[in-house]
């Protein structure tokens, strides 16, 4: 992906805070104006140790959901590696843009959100809308999506709408901490509509997958292999 060349930069922009997340693991910050956070596995946050007066401005690798306090003459930006930002002023709201990804999803559980590209603003996105954005042509989508569904992974649970395989298996090698990979380049592009709860261990998830896309799977040590 294009992202991989300004990943650096964009983090090198931002002195103060860094919050990381491996596998498994979960977080959960609560900044300087009362914003909350909270951090899904294998994710990157850096905020500063203060706001500026005009702005507030945080830079995302990952997966959050976030409440952000509403601050009229005081704009919340989050900038996303491909140079995507999302600009609010207080709402609730998921985003997911991980640099090795074709997309970055944000989704909008509570008040409404722009979403920007560089200086093109790519939609204003308000409750159950969430927009899907290609980082190789810059094409942009925006979906309806159940509100209850907007950060499950906050409780455990994983729900994949129109999702292409290689992502699936992306998220859930994060959340189980376990690796599993796709050797077939097909297999790796078919769109998943799918989701569990968080006591559905790796070999239920791995036979649903099995089931809905007649792939075979093979164990090897620490993951496997879909094929």
């Amino acid at each position: 992906l294009y992202l991989s060349a300004d990943r650096e930069d964009y983090k090198s922009k931002l002195a103060g805070n860094v919050r990381q997340t491996k596998k498994a693991q979960q977080d959960f910050i609560l900044l300087p104006d009362s914003t909350q956070i909270w951090i899904n596995a294998s994710s990157d946050v850096r905020y500063p140790k203060e706001f500026a007066k005009d702005k507030r401005e945080i830079y995302l690798e990952g997966e959050v959901f976030l409440d952000v306090k509403h601050a009229e003459d005081k704009p919340f930006i989050i900038h996303l590696p491909g140079k995507i930002s999302v600009t609010v002023l207080g709402t609730a709201f998921n985003i997911k843009a991980f640099s090795d990804r074709e997309q970055a999803i944000v989704s909008v559980k509570r008040g409404s959100v722009k979403v920007s590209k560089g200086n093109k603003v790519l939609s204003v996105l308000t409750v159950g809308q969430e927009l899907r954005v290609n980082m190789d042509d810059n094409s942009a989508l925006v979906k309806k999506v159940a509100v209850e569904q907007i950060s499950g992974w906050q409780s455990g649970n994983l729900y994949f709408n129109d999702m292409l395989l290689k992502d699936v298996v992306k998220d859930i090698s994060q959340q189980k901490n376990i690796e599993i990979k796709i050797e077939n380049e097909k297999l790796a592009g078919t769109i998943i509509n799918t989701g569990f709860n968080k006591n559905e261990t790796v070999n239920g998830i791995l036979a649903v997958i099995k089931a809905m896309t007649d792939c075979s799977i093979k164990e090897e040590e620490g993951g496997y292999i879909l094929y």
